[in-house]
């Protein structure tokens, strides 16, 4: 009895760690696949999908996409991950978290849209602070649509992730627009009159719907966003 009791406590231990170290590692890492979708300024899906870079943090590997939007990581080791995804003219998608726990098969990543930013110009702008409203309005190259979000800061590093009042998305559609106006009031911001505020305005792809929340930043950041001006400096008085 006590030499089957030694037999089996044996066998359990040569499973546990007899296994070859390279049987192991097959479950330590694995291959990634994920797919980008590009949106154009019109809304209209691109044919060519490819030449957008993807990264995983904590990786020195790149991964490109191919025509039809594939990416590939190979021999990943299994952790957990965040996928940032670019291009030129398209800007920034990160994908938090990504979990992955390796294996023989793919591990298959949700497809990610990538949105033209706009190809929309400021060739003038005015600003004012009058009757407790700031005043915004400018003159931009001829467009058919125009979507943008103003970004306000107590200092002057405000960005689109980096604000203490965001004003909600303003869109204008129809044909041949040349200028565009906002209004926001001092009673909806954080401010009071007298002091001195930081204003920056983005455009947007008006086909972007939705983003992603940026968890780094605690953010909710859209991908087409492009940085209309620079910063603008007011005294609220």
């Amino acid at each position: 009895m006590k030499i089957l009791k030694f037999l089996i406590i044996s066998n359990i231990f040569i499973f546990l760690f007899g296994c070859d170290k390279s049987e192991e590692n097959i479950f330590l890492k694995g291959n990634i696949v994920g797919f980008v979708n590009l949106v154009d300024e019109t809304g209209t899906e691109v044919e060519d999908k490819s030449g957008v870079n993807v990264t995983m943090e904590g990786l020195t590997s790149l991964a490109n996409t191919n025509e039809d939007g594939r990416f590939e990581f190979k021999n990943v080791p299994a952790g957990t991950y965040n996928l940032i995804y670019n291009k030129t003219d398209y800007g920034v998608y990160k994908r938090f978290s990504y979990q992955f726990i390796g294996g023989n098969l793919p591990a298959l990543v949700n497809e990610t849209t990538l949105y033209e930013q706009p190809n929309i110009e400021i060739q003038s702008l005015d600003f004012s602070f009058n009757d407790n409203i700031i005043s915004i309005s400018g003159k931009i190259s001829e467009t058919s649509h125009i979507t943008f979000q103003t970004f306000i800061n107590d200092s002057s590093n405000v960005s689109n992730l980096k604000y203490d009042f965001a004003t909600g998305k303003h869109s204008y559609s129809g044909w041949g627009f040349t200028e565009f106006s906002q209004s926001i009031y001092l009673s909806e911001t954080p401010y009071s009159a007298g002091d001195k505020v930081y204003l920056v305005i983005y455009f947007m792809n008006p086909n972007e719907e939705w983003g992603y929340y940026d968890y780094e930043n605690g953010k909710y950041v859209y991908t087409s966003y492009k940085k209309a001006t620079s910063v603008i400096n007011l005294i609220l008085e």
